[in-house]
C-alpha cells in the first residue's frame, strides 16, 4: 500500500498538473489519498486569542471561500481514486501552521472536508472515509 499524503500539496502546484499526477497515481489500485494539509497550503487563519474580535460574519465568509478553494481539489481527489480510496487526515499538528491554533485550525479543516464529504459521498462512503478506508489501507482489517 501506498499513500499520498498531503493531497499531493495541491497548493504548490498548478491544478491541472496536479490534476494529471493524480490521474497516474490513482490508476494504481494500491495508491490511496488521504486528505489532509489543506490548511497549511491557505492564508493564515486567527488564532484562537484572535477568536474574540474575528466576527462570525468575517469566519463564515473565509470558510466559504476556504470550501470553494478546497472543493474543486476534493472533487477531483474522489473522481480519480474513488469514495473507497479516500482516507481522512487531520494533519494534527502541522495543520496549526496556517495558523489559527490547536482548536481553530483542526476544527476549521474537520469543517471543510466534513461539509464536503455530507455533500457529495453516500452515507456508506462516508462512514468508509472517516475510517474504514484507513482500516483497510493499513491493513487494520
Amino acid at each position: 500500500m501506498r499513500s499520498l499524503d498531503q493531497d499531493g500539496n495541491p497548493a504548490t502546484d498548478p491544478f491541472l498538473h496536479w490534476k494529471e499526477l493524480m490521474v497516474r497515481l490513482g490508476s494504481v489500485p494500491n495508491v490511496y489519498m488521504k486528505l489532509s494539509g489543506g490548511f497549511s497550503e491557505m492564508n493564515a487563519l486567527p488564532s484562537e486569542t484572535e477568536q474574540g474580535d474575528w466576527g462570525s460574519a468575517a469566519r463564515d465568509e473565509l470558510m466559504q471561500k476556504t470550501q470553494a478553494w478546497a472543493g474543486r481539489w476534493l472533487r477531483e481527489a474522489v473522481a480519480v481514486f474513488g469514495p473507497q480510496r479516500i482516507l481522512y487526515g487531520s494533519d494534527w499538528p502541522v495543520c496549526n501552521v496556517g495558523g489559527g491554533g490547536n482548536q481553530v485550525s483542526w476544527l476549521n479543516w474537520w469543517s471543510v472536508v466534513g461539509g464536503f464529504v455530507e455533500e457529495n459521498l453516500s452515507k456508506e462512503d462516508q462512514v468508509g472515509f472517516w475510517n474504514g478506508n484507513a482500516l483497510r489501507a493499513y491493513g487494520v482489517i
